[in-house]
């Protein structure tokens, strides 16, 4: 959530845009400030039935968090983790006996 500036749906229109994506192709939910309000507000765009099978494309760290949460408002999703993130040192294997 900011409180200032484009909003993740404004920035998402404008990276596309410039790749190549016909705006008209695409839909934008662009009121929900929080994952729980993404599910809610989304299901009532033009043309979305959330009873069809969706993929569910989110970071891999946040999707047990969303699939939980589109799951509740009643989605059918798969999940389609991305931005995975590894380093060199594991640090929930960093204990000692």
């Amino acid at each position: 959530v900011s409180a200032t500036g484009a909003s993740e749906a404004e920035r998402a229109r404008v990276f596309f845009t410039a790749m190549g994506v016909d705006p008209a192709r695409v839909v934008y939910e662009d009121r929900s400030r929080n994952t729980y309000e993404n599910a809610l507000y989304s299901a009532g765009l033009p043309g979305v039935d959330k009873r069809q099978p969706w993929l569910l494309l989110t970071s891999a760290f946040h999707m047990p968090r969303s699939m939980g949460v589109f799951g509740r408002v009643g989605w059918n999703v798969t999940p389609w983790p991305v931005d995975y993130r590894t380093t060199a040192h594991d640090s929930w294997f960093d204990f000692s006996l």
